[in-house]
């Protein structure tokens, strides 16, 4: 049976809890708000299947020339919803257009992430599943929907963290060819524990119930992301220390899953068959898609890939851009992890103990430049001015 001893080599992806023919593994959050794969021994008949598909143990066979290009959806109102360029939204598009079904991350009505199926646009706008969560998603037996989904012979597209993917792909042991695999540039997955107790923090500073959490909002541009809440009363808060805490913690590394800090998927070759990120740095190779509306990296891996990559001509404007140049610039979190906070478990030991607010200000303060960008931006919202060209030349500096 499968026992997780150094939670650093286990990704939560959920595959083993899939296989599992006696369903004897069960997905249980720690005390650090993390899933790790929970063994009912009685039950377990020692298959060993929990252990052989583990996608941390796999290697992969990559022979495929990865090269990107760089992506902007021509529907300005997806481009608008998505934290990016939208190219994920293109893809869905097409995926539609063939009667498929997606699987990708959005937002229940508590404003949980979890995965979740669409059938048509409609549906990805009211699921939120084109923009970015930055919190562990609850999985809610995704893989086994998909595979029940490939067997009806419909054309799925799943889009998830690398992990996932890969876990996904170790569970079906080969990937069908109704099925396409994208997986995105992830720098870490933060705790859901600590999403919890921020957004409690929030409802009762603004005594309201947030409606809608937006983690990287295009109110200053493409090249200034900020993250908002919406509120019940229609009020969005964006520009104070208090909504920006959630995503200080994740940046200052003290908050992400212990599988990030040594993660086993950070390579241009992977098993899916397209990878989208950010390319923030648009604007250093290709100045006439610098717009600050948003553009998206598509690093291609696969013959599949390029098939996709195919079918999006009249819904996309792209160019291409050399992967190493990419890789130096908007793509480094492509390769490389992030480092633990030295103060990260101690960090976890007082997560129950302390108040959000308490916790957050003895190990993430904000900083003078955090207080005076607020100060900026507030500024600028009250100018009309937060989309203009002010603020993408301060960000590039």
């Amino acid at each position: 049976m499968i026992d997780v001893k150094n939670k650093a080599e286990c990704t939560g992806c959920s595959a083993c809890e899939s296989i599992c023919p006696k369903q004897c593994i069960t997905m249980t959050e720690d005390r650090e708000g993390f899933d790790y794969p929970l063994v009912d021994s009685e039950m377990c008949v020692n298959c060993h299947l929990c252990e052989k598909i583990c996608p941390v143990n796999r290697q992969i066979n990559h022979q495929f020339d990865n090269y990107t290009v760089c992506i902007q959806n021509n529907d300005e109102i997806i481009r608008s919803k998505s934290s990016a360029g939208g190219s994920i939204g293109a893809i869905y598009s097409i995926v539609f257009d063939q009667h498929g079904i997606v699987f990708g991350v959005g937002f229940d009505e508590g404003n949980v992430a979890r995965f979740m199926s669409a059938e048509n646009m409609e549906e990805c706008f009211s699921k939120k599943l084109l923009a970015s969560k930055y919190v562990a998603a609850e999985l809610d037996g995704v893989f086994s929907k998909v595979k029940t989904e490939l067997e009806s012979g419909r054309l799925v597209c799943f889009v998830g963290l690398p992990c996932q993917v890969a876990g996904l792909n170790a569970y079906l042991d080969h990937k069908p060819d109704n099925l396409w695999l994208i997986d995105l540039v992830c720098y870490g997955v933060p705790s859901r524990k600590l999403y919890r107790k921020y957004l409690q923090f929030l409802e009762l500073t603004y005594k309201e119930k947030i409606l809608d959490v937006r983690f990287r909002d295009k109110s200053f541009g493409y090249s200034a992301p900020t993250m908002c809440i919406e509120l019940k009363n229609g009020k969005v808060k964006s520009q104070n220390c208090a909504v920006k805490s959630y995503l200080r913690c994740f940046f200052n590394d003290i908050s992400s899953r212990p599988s990030c800090y040594e993660c086993p998927f950070k390579s241009v070759d992977r098993i899916s068959d397209i990878t989208i990120g950010d390319m923030r740095s648009v604007y250093k190779f290709v100045p006439d898609m610098d717009d600050d509306l948003g553009t998206t990296v598509v690093y291609v891996h696969s013959a599949r890939g390029e098939r996709i990559m195919g079918m999006l001509d009249g819904k996309v404007k792209w160019s291409p851009i050399p992967l190493e140049s990419v890789l130096k610039t908007s793509g480094k979190k492509m390769i490389s992890c992030p480092k633990p906070n030295p103060q990260r478990e101690s960090f976890f030991s007082e997560i129950d103990a302390m108040s959000y607010d308490s916790l957050v200000k003895k190990y993430c303060p904000p900083n003078a430049s955090e207080h005076i960008t607020n100060l900026m931006k507030n500024l600028l919202l009250i100018t009309r001015l937060n989309r203009s060209f002010i603020i993408r030349m301060i960000k590039r500096r």
